[in-house]
């Protein structure tokens, strides 16, 4: 498979933050930036859901960041690299992404 380079603008702690995240999570910008993609061209839409009134600036709060950390969040994020890189897809429900975040 062709590859080529892809240059973004991006805030500097937001990147930063990223990074982190996509550390915890065993994956890299790049791969990260790629999943995102290939979801969006599977669904031909974007993958998350955005909120009219979602603050840019500071998207979350501190419980919502400790309840995403949860082990078993992290866990079923990990399985879903591991069938990516497989060349398996996931599925998984919109009320089983919701319960995740409970």
């Amino acid at each position: 498979m062709a590859t080529t380079n892809l240059t973004i603008q991006i805030d500097i702690d937001l990147k930063e933050k990223a990074e982190i995240l996509f550390h915890d999570l065993g994956l890299d910008m790049t791969s990260a930036i790629n999943l995102f993609i290939r979801k969006s061209i599977e669904e031909n839409k974007l993958p998350i859901e955005v909120d009219e009134d979602f603050d840019w600036d500071d998207p979350y709060t501190e419980e919502e960041e400790t309840r995403f950390y949860r082990p078993s969040n992290v866990a079923a994020i990990l399985e879903a690299k591991k069938s990516f890189e497989e060349g398996k897809g996931i599925e998984i429900s919109l009320d089983e992404l919701r319960a995740m975040l409970k």
